[in-house]
């Protein structure tokens, strides 16, 4: 799994600052780049060439309910960490601490959320925000964010509750979840055929493909590695095709990027779509819905049915997805 970091403000981020704070560098001046530092870069100038486009997956939709200016990032949150700097050991956490500060007192916020493909991914649908005491962060030297359905934001006052007993505790899976279901069965290269191939499928994520379920053996006949997509199949298959496909690809696209990863995310969903009306006019029909596991899946009595033709899906514009948990039935 890839692991990074969302950061947010409603100003951006400096080149460089010169901080201080008394729990650091014995309260002397150090200079904070947060590009260094964070490894911190906007959304919108590109991606991690040695992390391939894992950033996108982890962005998702969250500058919905994001401020303006959105960063990726990495740091380790660890009080007891030191990094090297001019022969000093210095407190990272600490440092990271004093940056959030000053953005508190220049922009008025910071935002935080740490995710990680493909099983730690979270879409603005379910995005909780939760806010955490920077005055008790410090008092406290500890800092606990947990992976999950939560966005930080930093507030300078104490709060009632400490942000542990606000969010959720327990480690678990959150990821979009795509089904696809058709009358026949599909050969066994037809994704490939179709060019539905990684890596050549323009989206550097091995969970592209759709694969095949079988309700009668236990995670659905998956491999490992692809397992904990068999929590998020839900009841639907009650009302669907025998043919089930399943995968953890988010089939989307957003403004929020460079260029190119643009580019690439319109090239895949182009691929889906035209995979789906290949399955289309070859079987006359196919089943598709995009869940976001665990909050947002649909369920067999309620979901709603949209009938359509593959080719009235409309990806001309910076933005596209499939409308989360509304079950697509496409035909001639």
């Amino acid at each position: 799994m890839s692991g990074g970091s969302i950061l947010a403000s409603s100003k951006p981020f400096p080149e460089c600052v010169i901080l201080s704070d008394p729990n650091v560098y014995g309260g002397k001046p150090f200079e904070y780049r947060p590009a260094v530092e964070l490894w911190a870069y906007p959304v919108e100038t590109g991606y991690d060439p040695n992390e391939g486009m894992y950033e996108y997956d982890i962005l998702s939709d969250l500058p919905r309910v994001l401020p303006k200016y959105v960063y990726f990032g990495k740091i380790a949150f660890d009080s007891k960490r030191k990094i090297i700097r001019n022969g000093e050991l210095l407190d990272e956490c600490g440092m990271f601490l004093a940056f959030v500060e000053y953005m508190l007192d220049t922009a008025g916020d910071f935002y935080f959320h740490g995710g990680g493909v493909p099983s730690h991914t979270i879409c603005s649908d379910m995005a909780e925000i939760c806010d955490i005491s920077l005055t008790q962060v410090k008092r406290d030297k500890k800092v606990r964010f947990k992976r999950g359905p939560v966005i930080y934001r930093f507030v300078k006052e104490d709060l009632p509750l400490a942000p542990e007993e606000k969010c959720p505790s327990k480690l678990q899976d959150y990821f979009c979840v795509t089904l696809l279901a058709c009358p026949e069965k599909l050969s066994y290269k037809y994704a490939e055929e179709h060019g539905m191939k990684f890596p050549s499928f323009g989206i550097y994520t091995p969970y592209v493909n759709q694969y095949e379920v079988d309700l009668n053996k236990e995670f659905l006949g998956l491999e490992e590695g692809f397992q904990y997509l068999s929590q998020g199949l839900s009841d639907l298959p009650s009302i669907l095709p025998p043919n089930l496909y399943i995968s953890g690809l988010n089939p989307s696209f957003y403004p929020w990027v460079n260029p190119y990863m643009l580019r690439e995310r319109k090239e895949a969903v182009s691929k889906i779509i035209k995979y789906l009306e290949s399955i289309v006019n070859e079987q006359g029909e196919a089943w598709y819905i995009r869940q976001w596991f665990p909050h947002k899946l649909a369920k067999a009595d309620t979901v709603e049915i949209r009938t359509m033709k593959v080719s009235d899906l409309d990806t001309s514009g910076e933005e596209f997805e499939f409308e989360l948990c509304v079950l697509y039935h496409f035909v001639k």
